[in-house]
């Protein structure tokens, strides 16, 4: 069980190219944990044996490279248009995520913790929040990012993005709104859901 004093969670989510983990930085240089599940996926596919195995089941030997490393470029064109093995690959990786988490929150001694996750309605991990933060963005501006940042093409942008639920379909189901859309300042809009969802709480 969960000690009776342990931390609630955030959980700060968004579709791709949004800018979740600039809207985390904030939270990080405000004193806020952060556990971001992407990071802690890639190291689980690693370090977790079970799930090494698990993956290497699904997927073949060419899932990891000889020096034992996730082969993610071989993963990415196994599951890129093959949406069933995808959702195969999620269950096995998720539930080792979500395991770690619990430890890792259980550490912690703020108040309050950050999960950073992009797939927290995808993944129906909305009954571990207690708050959830939507981070949005104009579709252009995510695509512009994700060209930058990713060296995709545009096509390739859409095909991950249409795989998400969109901000119209979540912005129901969540406590607050950041509009990272770089002309509405971000730290301001960090500071009121502080004031309005967590100074009571």
């Amino acid at each position: 069980m969960i000690k009776v004093n342990a931390p609630k969670t955030i959980c700060i989510t968004g579709n791709i190219g949004t800018g979740k983990s600039y809207v985390c930085n904030i939270f990080r240089n405000l004193g806020y944990p952060i556990y971001n599940t992407d990071i802690e996926a890639k190291n689980i596919v690693i370090a977790d044996q079970e799930v090494k195995k698990s993956i290497i089941e699904l997927l073949g030997e060419e899932a990891y490279l000889e020096n034992g490393e996730y082969n993610r470029a071989y993963v990415a064109s196994k599951i890129f248009t093959d949406d069933i093995l995808l959702k195969k690959l999620n269950k096995i990786i998720h539930p080792a995520v979500a395991k770690h988490y619990i430890h890792w929150m259980r550490k912690q001694t703020s108040p309050w913790v950050i999960k950073e996750s992009a797939l927290i309605f995808e993944a129906k991990l909305q009954k571990g929040c207690d708050k959830i933060l939507l981070v949005t963005a104009p579709l252009q501006t995510r695509i512009e990012r994700l060209k930058i940042r990713d060296n995709i093409s545009v096509d390739q942008i859409k095909k991950k993005i249409s795989k998400q639920i969109s901000d119209h379909e979540k912005i129901g189901a969540v406590d607050f709104v950041i509009e990272n859309d770089g002309i509405q300042d971000v730290q301001t809009q960090v500071n009121t859901f502080i004031n309005q969802c967590l100074s009571s709480k």
